[in-house]
Order: structure tokens, then sequence, then C-alpha cells
């Protein structure tokens, strides 16, 4: 399938340099990179980093909030200094 992408004048230089470097189409480049970008960033791998970043208190006791709230207990405790 062909597609019309507008690309600016130093990212068009760049890919002519690389695709005779590689001695390949722009087309083959092109797909070459794609591929490469969508097998990092898929939903599933997304996903998966999404719930090791946000999921990491996930299960563990207490809760995110009960562990929130036993540090500002603390706060109100006098010192035992």
């Amino acid at each position: 399938m062909r597609i019309t992408v507008d690309l600016p004048p130093d990212l068009v230089e760049a890919l002519e340099t690389a695709c005779k470097r590689a001695q390949v189409s722009r087309s083959e480049l092109v797909g070459s990179a794609l591929r490469a970008y969508l097998s990092q960033t898929t939903p599933a791998t997304v996903a998966e980093a999404r719930e090791r970043v946000f999921g990491l208190c996930k299960g563990h006791k207490p809760a995110g909030t009960e562990f929130e709230d036993a540090l500002r207990d603390e706060w109100d405790k006098p010192s035992s200094r």
C-alpha cells in the first residue's frame, strides 16, 4: 500500500543517507523502522510497563492509601527526642 508522509528536509536527507548506507529503498527502511518501533510499543508492552510502574504496591499490605495514612499518622505523634 502506498502512503504519503510529509517530512522536514533534514529528516529526508538523513533518510536518503541511511538508505544509501544500508543499500535499501526508502520504503524498506521506513517499513523496517516502523516494524521495530511497533514491536517495542505494542499495547501489551505499554500496558505491562504501566503495570510495573503503577502497580508496584498492588497486592502488598498495607495498600497504598493505608500506607500513606500510616505515614501521616506518624507526623501527628510527638517526637521521642
